[in-house]
């Protein structure tokens, strides 16, 4: 009989073959893109940079598909972050606005990739994840000293840890 846990992490290694191909695919496309632009000398921005090394979804992000990401924050998230700060909400209502929002946010930006119950599920995923590394960070900042912060983030095994979960 399979175990859950082997189960998890057929799951897990599934999961991680995905996002590496489609990593490799769109990344291989830019650079071959970024390198016709560089021949007729137009610079375009680059699209990722180095986002597999990131310790959080919200540094991969900001570092996976970088023009899309910056898009989605001006255009989409900081519009609605405005609009929820002017409705003038109590802090509970606030923070659940501001949570649902990461949420909606990047629900969308996994559904932005391809309208198939793969990406449905990617969206989940990423809203669900970035949801709760929002909840997470909340969390540590109005439960640990800066200093205590500081030391969590610089440490080794912090880092192994936080750069697994984000993958």
């Amino acid at each position: 009989p399979v175990l859950w846990w082997q189960q998890s992490w057929s799951f897990a290694g599934g999961v991680s073959i995905f996002f590496l191909g489609i990593y490799a695919n769109f990344s291989g496309y830019m650079d071959i893109v970024c390198g016709i632009c560089g021949l007729y000398l137009i610079r375009i921005p680059e699209n990722f940079n180095h986002p597999l090394s990131a310790r959080s979804i919200f540094a991969f992000w900001k570092r996976w598909h970088i023009t899309l990401s910056r898009w989605f924050q001006e255009y989409f998230f900081t519009s609605n972050l405005i609009a929820i700060e002017r409705r003038g909400l109590s802090s509970p209502k606030k923070f659940l606005a501001i949570l649902w929002l990461y949420f909606k946010t990047f629900f969308i930006l996994g559904i932005w990739h391809g309208p198939t119950i793969r990406f449905i599920l990617v969206g989940l995923g990423l809203g669900m994840s970035v949801s709760l590394n929002f909840l997470w960070q909340t969390w540590c900042r109005k439960h640990l000293a800066k200093n205590t912060r500081i030391i969590l983030q610089n440490s080794p095994v912090y880092s192994i840890v936080a750069g697994g979960t984000t993958l």
